[in-house]
């Protein structure tokens, strides 16, 4: 049985053509499943059976209806009464006007900063489907799109949520009788990459001098969270001013700020990056500060600046980075988070051990810190191994 699915007519299966020689019954068709649940076929012999026609120009005419009519089953609804295409909603209305409806919708029922990501996505969206109807969408178009989307597999399985509760809108909302293309849609793994791109000595110099160069305070300040205290980027600007507390070398994050969103993560500062936070000028002990964003806007859509009323969009940080490594051809896979593995590889050739990378990193346990240092461990020359001297051994 065929099972091809048409979101605008969803029991009707793939049109076949039927005839192999011209003394043959040609037609075209497809089954359906009516109002009382019986399975039922439709038949057109239309233009077909022409007896001055040759078998060639049959085959090539029945290709043709049998095209025509697939092409009908996904822009036009079939009415199962009627045994009529008719016009639908969907073929009217463009996909990038739907989505805008659908923003507007979001953006009045959930916090900022979630927007930013649904508006952030469905940008992206609007450009691939360009000049589309509703109609024209179809689950292979989600899938490619996806596809050519830069994530991770985790984001990308967000954002299939994403685009499917705007399918589950325009039928719940706008009553548009459509199947939701995203059921059942299942996402091809990501081929495999490194998992810890280091940076090294000449480039971490290259992009700091590159963002004095160009006033980037707020990526230079970011970069040595990342590097010197092992913090993520989303963690970073879900900082507030009142979880700075620099008189104790350390940034507490409350639940739900951190990773684990079950307990606060303590983050402790080395005093070079402490001097460096004090050194800017800012008034952490300020009362009328503390609810503030360390690194946040002062209004929606406004640029990023230090103690601001919303929080900033992750993709704004990420896309600012992406135009600083363009300049300085620096490799696409080294991220910001590449900082976090650089500066842990750092300071295991310092001489770190991993109690202290346990509490760098916000571990809870040490066999989690060893599971890291062992993906870590590759990047460490094993000339670190060699002692130039030794105490417990006079080898003579």
């Amino acid at each position: 049985m065929n099972t091809h699915i048409y979101s605008l007519n969803p029991t009707c299966t793939q049109p076949r053509g039927v005839g192999k020689s011209v003394k043959d019954k040609w037609y075209v068709y497809f089954y359906y499943t009516n109002s009382n649940g019986i399975r039922k076929s439709f038949k057109s012999y239309k233009d077909l059976n022409n007896k001055n026609q040759d078998l060639n120009q049959r085959r090539k005419l029945l290709a043709e209806t049998v095209a025509k009519f697939d092409e009908l089953l996904k822009t036009k609804k079939f009415d199962i009464e009627t045994g009529i295409f008719i016009k639908t909603v969907s073929e009217q209305v463009l996909i990038n006007n739907l989505i805008e409806d659908y923003l507007k919708f979001k953006k009045a029922i959930i916090s900022h900063y979630t927007y930013l990501n649904y508006n952030s996505l469905f940008e992206r969206f609007k450009l691939s489907a360009k000049g589309l109807t509703l109609s024209q969408i179809d689950q292979q178009f989600i899938k490619d799109f996806l596809k050519k989307t830069p994530a991770k597999p985790q984001s990308k399985r967000s954002y299939r949520t994403y685009v499917s509760g705007f399918f589950n809108w325009l039928k719940d909302e706008k009553d548009i009788n459509i199947i939701n293309p995203t059921h059942g849609l299942r996402l091809d793994r990501n081929e495999p990459v490194e998992r810890h791109k280091i940076y090294s000595k000449e480039e971490i110099k290259a992009i700091i001098d590159y963002c004095d160069a160009n006033g980037h305070v707020i990526l230079k300040t970011i970069i040595y969270l990342v590097y010197g205290a092992q913090m993520r980027i989303s963690e970073i600007l879900r900082i507030q001013v009142e979880d700075i507390n620099l008189d104790y070398n350390k940034i507490v994050l409350p639940k739900g700020k951190g990773k684990i969103k079950n307990r606060e993560k303590i983050v402790l500062l080395d005093e070079p990056l402490k001097v460096y936070l004090l050194n800017m000028g800012l008034d952490f002990k300020d009362k009328d500060n503390q609810k503030l964003y360390f690194i946040g806007q002062k209004r929606a859509y406004d640029k990023a600046k230090f103690f601001g009323r919303y929080p900033i969009s992750k993709n704004t940080i990420d896309t600012r980075f992406k135009l600083l490594k363009k300049d300085l051809n620096i490799s696409l896979h080294k991220t910001l988070y590449s900082f976090k593995h650089t500066g842990n590889v750092n300071l295991l050739l310092s001489g770190a051990d991993l109690i202290e990378l346990m509490y760098k990193n916000g571990h809870k346990k040490i066999s989690q810190t060893e599971t890291y240092a062992r993906q870590l461990i590759e990047q460490v020359p094993e000339t670190k191994y060699i002692r130039k001297s030794r105490d417990d051994l006079d080898f003579k």
